[in-house]
């Protein structure tokens, strides 16, 4: 290295070690800087990466739970049906409750359809829709002539013109 101040300025002894030791350590702290805040910077890269991962994830495993509560609830109702399927099966007068229903039920026409049937051991409700006066005088008709029932009662009777005649009936089985 070439020099080209005078040397009566030339800096020398402890003050020209010193200047070189500030050099020397300015050199070193600015790598140590320079290093740090490359782990800085990748740290902070890394620590992104993995919580856009970790957030995928609890996304994921959130749709899981509620896929799995759908089934939880669809299993419950299908097990609480089967419960009910066993007492009713196990009762002597609703299984002859369900003969003379099944009587009344097949002879219905295809435009007839039954919206609700509820089965216990003292009563059956039963809710139908008729398109036709033809179709519900028909049901009547073979409601009445039933031997299977000890009381009829019409809970519920309307007109829907879209749907037609709206029937609830509740039979009392005989013993």
């Amino acid at each position: 290295m070439i020099n080209l101040l005078p040397p009566e300025l030339k800096t020398g002894g402890i003050f020209g070690k010193a200047i070189k030791a500030v050099r020397s350590l300015t050199l070193i702290l600015l790598s140590l800087f320079l290093v740090f805040g490359f782990g800085v910077a990748g740290f902070f890269i890394l620590s992104s990466i993995e919580l856009r991962n970790l957030t995928a994830n609890g996304t994921s495993l959130k749709e899981q739970i509620k896929v799995l509560e759908v089934t939880e609830q669809k299993m419950v109702l299908l097990k609480d049906r089967i419960g009910k399927i066993r007492t009713a099966m196990n009762s002597p007068s609703v299984i002859s409750g369900f003969e003379g229903v099944n009587l009344i039920l097949s002879s219905l026409s295809s435009d007839s359809s039954v919206s609700e049937l509820a089965v216990d051991s003292t009563k059956i409700d039963l809710s139908l829709a008729f398109r036709s006066p033809g179709d519900l005088s028909g049901f009547l008709t073979n409601l009445k002539n039933s031997t299977f029932f000890k009381s009829i009662v019409l809970t519920s009777f309307g007109f829907n013109p879209q749907t037609g005649y709206l029937v609830a009936v509740r039979l009392m089985p005989k013993s």
